[in-house]
């Protein structure tokens, strides 16, 4: 998925990350808010998207009304 977002948005605007133990996708979308990231795109299943939500949500409204939820769903 990272070369079409890479195609779309250009390589300088795509940042990637795994997680790597549970609930690291919350730590990271709430990191990404915090620096003043305007998209965050998630990909994986309920429970990854699940914990980018309660990341993003676990900032401040000001900040996060600032960055958008991309979500893509593997097929």
């Amino acid at each position: 998925m990272r070369p079409a977002l890479e195609a779309q948005l250009g390589k300088e605007h795509v940042i990637e990350y795994l997680t790597e133990y549970p609930r690291h996708a919350e730590a990271l979308a709430a990191d990404a808010v915090r620096a003043g990231v305007a998209t965050v795109v998630a990909c994986g299943g309920d429970g990854t998207i699940s914990e980018v939500v309660n990341g993003m949500m676990s900032v401040e409204a000001e900040q996060r009304s600032q960055c958008a939820l991309a979500v893509l769903v593997p097929s």
